[in-house]
């Protein structure tokens, strides 16, 4: 008997070869590699015994597309090394799940968006100046003879949107800042989700915006994914309640990290959350609250 793992983007199945039925087939077979592309036409049987969903396939005829060489990368590489070969590391089956969860996620907010009556914009990523104004902007210096800048965000597009009239607009685009981090914060190329919106009584306003988006689209996902990714990640995915989000005022915040982590934010970082702080407070949260999300409100207007 031969056995072979079939597996495209929507999933996994065994193919079974019985040498002295098939020897024209089980010959093939025996020359293929991990990774290599095939094409396979039989019949699809139920096979209790199988764990890829109890059923294999009875190939009638296999052709090789391409056979594979000795793959670069295993399970434990490094993380550099898998970015050499990422287009190899994203056939895992993680990987492709995250990537779905991610077009869900996507869709969703799309979807909430336009049921409350926002205006999808597509704004220049290639700006005349910079859009928050600063030095952490990317310049291009011979833009048809002129200087240009990768844009920061849509900022200035948006608020020109509200002019004209659109009183909700949103964007999901890519953004370019010149910060050279190396943390998980990593801010040099990221993809936001950017709202403006007209005729607010206050940023609670906006912060009731964002839960809700975060909360349909999350709840539309879990529908999706929930139980497939329980199954490849085996832990669940997150979910959300229909409860507020907690909103904390930043003094508060100080005190419950001293007295509840034993945590003081430095001195210098006063006015404001040093990553170890926004750790912590979330922990807090997800504690009292059993919540995934928090507001930090009420930062002095000037330190």
């Amino acid at each position: 008997m031969q056995f072979v793992v079939l597996r495209d983007v929507t999933g996994s199945v065994q193919i079974t070869v019985v040498k002295n039925e098939k020897p024209q087939l089980a010959e093939i077979v025996s020359k293929l590699t991990t990774h290599s592309f095939i094409d396979v036409e039989g019949e699809c049987v139920n096979a209790p015994q199988v764990k890829l969903g109890g059923l294999e396939i009875l190939p009638t005829k296999i052709v090789v597309q391409s056979v594979a060489d000795m793959i670069p990368i295993a399970e434990d590489s490094s993380p550099d090394i898998r970015m050499d070969y990422r287009w190899i590391d994203l056939r895992s089956e993680k990987n492709v799940l995250i990537f779905q969860i991610g077009t869900a996620f996507e869709k969703h907010c799309v979807d909430w968006f336009v049921k409350n009556d926002f205006i999808g914009i597509h704004t220049p990523k290639i700006t005349a100046i910079s859009s928050e104004g600063g030095s952490e902007v990317f310049e291009i210096k011979n833009y048809f003879g002129q200087k240009a800048y990768l844009t920061q965000s849509p900022q200035l597009y948006k608020q020109m949107s509200m002019c004209a009239g659109f009183d909700r607009t949103f964007e999901i685009a890519d953004c370019f800042r010149a910060d050279p981090s190396f943390t998980s914060r990593h801010a040099t190329e990221f993809t936001a989700i950017d709202v403006e919106m007209a005729h607010i009584e206050s940023h609670h306003d906006v912060m009731d915006c964002q839960e809700e988006l975060i909360r349909y689209a999350l709840k539309m996902v879990q529908q999706e994914y929930g139980q497939r990714y329980k199954q490849v990640f085996e832990k669940d995915m997150i979910t959300i309640s229909d409860n507020k989000f907690p909103r904390i005022p930043l003094l508060e915040v100080y005190e419950i990290l001293e007295k509840q982590k034993g945590y003081t934010v430095p001195r210098a970082l006063k006015g404001d959350l040093d990553p170890e702080g926004e750790r912590l407070i979330a922990e807090y949260v997800k504690e009292k609250y059993n919540s995934d999300f928090v507001f930090v409100i009420d930062f002095p207007a000037k330190n």
